[in-house]
């Protein structure tokens, strides 16, 4: 996930892409890697994409900040 994270700090979003579908693949249940997956994939224009990511991190029972910075994402994006 902190490669990931580099990628898209650094705006290699295609890269943070691969990389966080398949730590998705992974570990499906992870709430932070799912809202990640979301924020790549806004970036790269697969906006619907996003919001079903972000839908999904806040089904996995997100810690109570991360579900409000989740829930600002699925009504604005980023």
């Amino acid at each position: 996930l902190s490669a990931a994270n580099s990628l898209f700090i650094v705006g290699l979003y295609d890269q943070a892409v691969k990389n966080l579908e398949r730590a998705v693949l992974i570990s499906p249940a992870d709430p932070t890697i799912n809202e990640h997956l979301g924020d790549v994939y806004w970036q790269v224009g697969r906006k619907l994409e996003a919001g079903y990511q972000w839908e999904r991190a806040l089904s996995l029972e997100p810690e109570k900040n991360q579900m409000k910075s989740i829930k600002k994402k699925i009504k604005a994006g980023l």
